[in-house]
């Protein structure tokens, strides 16, 4: 059996070695246990980020794959949470490490493909609710700042990738994006 306090004492290459190798399995903690460990896991990361190397950041992505879907099976947050903290740790990464097409995390192209998949409506209808949000159903509102949620990291991540010429629907995305809520 895996403490958390055990967990926390490891560096990024140990924690990572153990979970990617499925250690702790699910039951061994708790539902806000994995919430920590993924927290902790994406804290190290970030700290070290610029010391990684090819063969760290396939560990330590393979880690964090498993500790996210973990923490999912586990109940503590779901499939749009998962997206929306990969997106956003992606986009804090890659403007500490040059873009790695062997980790999706690092590759600016494969993001944007997971922003545009995730995306909770097609731009259009994003474009025509936006201009009269105030009198949507909170549903409706939240959808759309579901998609500003994703948007603020998926943006920055895709002129990574594109430069300043967006190709479609990202270039209207990015259009839409100030009208959101």
């Amino acid at each position: 059996m895996v403490s958390p306090d055990e967990l926390v004492k490891l560096d990024l290459r140990s924690l990572a070695t153990r979970l990617s190798g499925g250690s702790p399995a699910r039951s061994e903690l708790g539902t806000q246990e994995w919430l920590a460990v993924v927290q902790l896991l994406t804290a190290d990361i970030m700290h070290d980020a610029a010391g990684l190397s090819r063969e760290d950041w396939t560990l330590v992505a393979r880690a964090y794959d498993y500790a996210v879907d973990t923490a999912i099976a586990a109940g503590d947050f779901d499939h749009r949470e998962k997206t929306y903290r990969a997106l956003h740790l992606s986009s804090d990464l890659l403007g500490q490490v040059p873009p790695n097409p062997d980790v999706e995390l690092l590759d600016p192209h494969r993001m944007t493909d997971v922003l545009i998949r995730e995306l909770p409506m097609p731009v259009e209808q994003a474009r025509a609710l936006a201009k009269r949000w105030m009198t949507l159903e909170r549903s409706e509102i939240l959808r759309l700042r579901i998609a500003k949620d994703f948007l603020r990291p998926g943006l920055k991540l895709a002129h990574r990738a594109y430069g300043e010429q967006l190709p479609e629907p990202l270039k209207s995305w990015e259009d839409v994006f100030p009208s959101l809520p």
